[in-house]
């Protein structure tokens, strides 16, 4: 092994030591559990910063067990460590230090704590020359001393992390920074402990200004090479350069990780493995598309330079940041991914002044919840209660524009305060914003706006006040039930929804028939299910995964990486595209071509291929767009040739059904003695065909070639460079296991042998996949999603001020002022007054085509979420105690195990199909059950996951639940 190679596996074996140390004590877990202050981190995000010091402005933007990730990384920084550029002198305790050396450990702490480096200053102020600052590697001596730097830090902090209940990696930067990953659903979150921040990738080189090579994530199962997630500039000479500085080759790398992977699974169970490997292959496809971008998104940036360290320290290493520029406000408007959503019930509009959660239609949250922004909700009055659109605004102009293409008639509440108060509130957006009957601006913009009323429209449940001015309370508009408009559902492509209600019944369809079912099927079963079960607004499903069924607490949707999960729900004909019949089973075309090497193959195959038919048709066309060109070499005389074609084409087969282009094609190379003895075997194939009269010929060249020495041999190459990519000494094997799986195995080894491709060839295919992003998107949805029906029908009608009207009735309401006793001066001054605010109020307009609907006062009263749960548990289904008890059970059993070890991820998650899962969770309304205890239900690449939040209180939602079995029991006993 080249030196270099040597260094960086001895740094990866170091760092698994490290990560090791976290889980190989489990007194210390539970001992750093107990410094952990939960209830401080789980505050409300309503919390005012400064009430509550780890909260900050941007909790908005996470929930759960993200945010309490991001609030334990504030508290650390903190409360928990401090920093140590120079130690204090240990004589006098002054800070003008000087560094004199480093040494190696000498006393018996500086061994326990496993300090491999000591640093040694001098005092310039009283000449002591003895102080050390041990640089300790046991996480048991950091939890007692708890200052250091970033490797302290980072150590400790991933010791927190895991006694919290995350998984946790340890990323180790070559360019001498470290820090933590933890896993959020299945994704791979950031959280640097220094800086006491999550989730900003691109921090280290777009803010710091750090010149990255190799980023590795280490975890007790895995080594991942994540510099891909830290970097647009992969791909650059001189970034690739450095990482030659780091390893001899890009192979060799790849190689020593792989190594360490074997060693770290070796003891694995089978299901854990693959689960593992499953994980790591999604991470992967998100690290490869990130090759070919050049820069990060605003979301990704981290715009200033390190916070933690001193200058001197940072200007040291580089790390100062780049020149600081004026930072780029956010987008004066953020919509939902889908706005469109039509909430099942009774319309009630409940509007409440928080941040999040304050607009609530039908139970649906429509809020986009950001903070110094004005949420906009509209809502359809024709289709009354379907939402139309979700925004938030940080202008007024921009708000005040929208207003004026919002259709007549339409719903519209506004909730929220603009954080830019100096905004000029000028004529033209005053007679804009006329558009809202009973609207008017407050004279103070920092009290904020809570409105509902209509469009160029004013019914007497109009509500126009201050944001500041109903701080403990909301309001609640309610209208009578309406029977519901025909409905089509809308695909909703590469979109999952919030949470989901349960899956579809096994009395419609079988759970095994479910995970097997085409979309086509599940779309019918979907159908019949929905025409006696009208509680349900859609589902969602992806190949080989359950039907899962929305209700209104499912929205708002999200669009994810994954191209597998669609959702689907009902809306009013008007907002479905009249050829939406759902995700296609087969696409009719290929969205790019792939650049087969039709040179390599036509002087390796000859310019034609034979047909089963007894025709022939070119190379170039039979190749076209395939990722994989197979190799079979075979003949009838062969006893396990005859064997192993059936299993063959069985992989074939199912393999052109699911991937009909971008797949596998394969090359029948014959060693039949004869012409009749080639035809009669060959008809028994799906395949193409080396023509018989050139097949002994090219036998013989490829057989050399590609070191074929008997039969039967399959060889699979990669069809944009002719190179191998699975030999035949391993491929046989990889088609008879993935046989034994069944259509699932099929699919998952063809996807294992992409990920095989030549490095120089997933480029190509990540490139021409990204170019033809939008196109794919755009032919998903069968036509543009600005339906007309959102669109105004003509120019605004904006009320102009009638002068002759104007002064007709301030004469009239003067006189009656004066008839009834006001001095005629007062009289005058007061009616000019009571006209303009009548003016101002909309009064021109009718009062509108919604006459009956309701408004009141609403406090937020806390409520029994678990008692309203069952309640409606018990509504919806028969045998309902049996039910309930069943759900308690099993709860039971997860809280108990997690209990046991709170510290293990493997305890908080679990699919919502598996099992033992899916018998609690097959009923109406066990969900919301479930999650009133305290337990989530998030959407993950997989599955839809149940998890046992890592803040909630194990004890306390164990007690919970024994409480409602007693309950049960008691109500069963005679």
């Amino acid at each position: 092994m080249d030196s270099k190679d040597e260094k960086f596996q001895a740094r990866i074996l170091s760092s698994i030591a490290t990560v090791e140390a976290w889980d190989a004590d489990p007194l210390l877990l539970q001992e750093c559990r107990l410094m952990i202050p939960f209830k401080s981190l789980v505050t409300d995000t309503e919390s005012q910063e400064g009430s509550n010091p780890y909260v900050r402005e941007d909790d908005f933007l996470y929930s759960g067990n993200a945010l309490f990730l991001k609030r334990l990384a504030v508290f650390f920084q903190k409360d928990v460590m401090t920093w140590v550029n120079q130690p204090p002198c240990s004589a006098c305790g002054g800070s003008d230090m000087e560094f004199k050396e480093t040494r190696g450990p000498q006393s018996e702490e500086e061994r326990e704590g496993q300090a491999q480096r000591v640093e040694v200053y001098s005092c310039k102020s009283c000449s002591n020359g003895s102080t050390t600052f041990p640089r300790y590697n046991s996480v048991r001596k950091l939890l007692e001393s708890r200052r250091g730097r970033c490797g302290e830090y980072a150590n400790l902090f991933g010791l927190y992390c895991r006694s919290a209940g995350f998984e946790t990696r340890y990323v180790s930067d070559w360019t001498d920074h470290v820090w933590v990953e933890a896993l959020i659903g299945d994704e791979w979150i950031m959280a640097d402990s220094c800086e006491g921040t999550i989730n900003k990738p691109a921090m280290y080189e777009s803010g710091w200004g750090k010149k990255l090579n190799y980023i590795v994530g280490i975890s007790r199962h895995e080594v991942v090479d994540v510099t891909l997630r830290y970097t647009r500039n992969f791909q650059q000479d001189d970034f690739q350069g450095r990482r030659r500085e780091i390893t001899s080759t890009e192979q060799a790398g790849e190689l020593v990780i792989q190594k360490c992977n074997q060693t770290l699974r070796k003891d694995l169970s089978k299901p854990r493995e693959e689960e593992i490997n499953h994980r790591l292959q999604r991470e992967r496809e998100i690290l490869d598309s990130f090759k070919a971008l050049l820069e990060f998104t605003d979301s990704e940036r981290h715009g200033h330079g390190r916070i933690s360290g001193s200058l001197e320290w940072k200007v040291s290493r580089n790390e100062e940041g780049k020149t600081k520029q004026e930072e780029s406000m956010d987008s004066v408007v953020r919509a939902l991914e889908v706005e469109q959503f039509y909430p099942v019930g009774s319309t009630e509009i409940c509007i409440f002044p928080r941040n999040q959660e304050g607009i609530i239609v039908g139970g649906a949250n429509c809020d986009i919840g950001r903070p110094g922004c004005i949420s906009l909700v509209v809502i359809d009055d024709a289709y009354l209660g379907c939402v139309l659109f979700c925004r938030s605004y940080t202008a007024l102009e921009e708000l005040s524009k929208f207003v004026t293409t919002i259709p007549s008639n339409k719903i519209v509440v506004l909730k929220g305060k603009t954080a830019n108060i100096d905004e000029e509130v000028t004529q033209t957006m005053k007679q804009r914003m006329s558009l809202l009957g009973g609207f008017q601006f407050p004279e103070d913009l920092n009290e904020g706006i809570i409105f509902v009323g209509q469009i160029e429209a004013h019914p007497k449940w109009t509500l126009c006040t201050s944001y500041e001015n109903c701080q403990h309370f909301g309001f609640f508009l309610t209208f009578p039930p309406k029977s519901r408009v025909p409905q089509k559902l809308r695909t909703e492509p590469k979109t999952m929804p919030k949470q989901v209600a349960m899956r579809l019944p096994d009395s419609i369809m079988p759970l095994h028939s479910q995970l097997l079912a085409t979309e086509d099927e599940k779309r019918s079963a979907f159908l019949a299910f929905s025409k006696t079960n009208p509680s349900f607004v859609g589902y969602t499903t992806k190949k080989s995964n359950p039907l899962y069924l929305l209700n209104n607490s499912s929205f708002p949707f999200q669009k994810v990486n994954s191209r597998e999960w669609n959702t689907f729900q009902f809306l009013p004909d008007a907002l479905v595209p009249s050829n939406d019949e759902g995700v296609s089973q087969h696409r009719s075309s290929s969205k790019f071509d792939i650049p087969v090497d039709e040179n390599f193959f036509s002087s390796l195959l000859g310019p034609d291929l034979a047909a089963s038919s007894g025709s022939s048709e070119p190379v170039k066309k039979r190749l076209q767009n395939t990722r994989l060109v197979g190799l079979y070499f075979s003949a009838h005389w062969c006893g396990p040739c005859r064997r192993f074609t059936p299993i063959l084409s069985e992989f074939y087969d199912h393999l052109k059904d699911i991937f009909p282009f971008h797949g596998l094609e394969i090359v029948f190379v014959s060693s039949d003695r004869s012409s009749s003895e080639f035809k009669g075997y060959y008809q028994s194939m799906p395949w193409t065909a080396v023509a018989f009269d050139e097949t002994r010929q090219r036998q013989q060249e490829i057989s050399i070639k590609y070191g074929v020495r008997g039969i039967p041999a399959l060889i699979i190459l990669d069809s944009i460079s002719g190179q191998i990519v699975v030999s035949s000494a391993q491929s046989r094997t990889d088609v008879m296991k993935a046989c034994q799986t069944g259509e699932p195995g099929i699919e998952e080894m063809f996807r294992q042998w992409l990920t095989l491709i030549p490095e120089e060839s997933k480029e190509l295919h990540t490139l021409l996949e990204l170019s033809c992003e939008s196109d794919e998107e755009n032919e998903a949805l069968p036509q543009s999603r600005k339906f007309d029906y959102l669109v105004r029908d003509g120019e605004p009608k904006v009320p102009q001020c009638n002068k002759e009207n104007v002064e007709r009735k301030v004469k009239e309401l003067f006189t009656t002022l004066v008839k009834n006793g006001e001095n005629p001066n007062t009289a005058a001054a007061k009616a000019i007054k009571l006209v303009g605010l009548q003016q101002h109020k909309g009064l021109p307009y009718e009062i509108g085509n919604l006459t009956d609907g309701s408004l009141r006062k609403l406090t937020e009263k806390k409520y029994n979420a678990r008692s309203e749960a069952l309640v409606k548990l018990k509504e919806r289904n028969e045998s309902s105690k049996d039910i309930a008890v069943k759900i308690l059970k099993t709860m039971l059993k997860y809280i108990e195990n997690a209990l046991n070890e709170p510290w293990n991820p493997r305890f908080r998650a679990f699919k919502l199909n598996n099992k033992v899962a899916d018998r609690a969770t097959r009923f109406e309304g066990s969900l919301d059950y479930i999650c009133s205890f305290g337990m989530d239900v998030i959407p993950t690449n997989q599955d839809f996951m149940i998890i046992l939040p890592v803040a909630e209180d194990l004890d306390a939602m164990k007690n919970a639940v024994i409480d409602d079995l007693g309950k049960m029991e008691k109500d069963a006993s005679p």
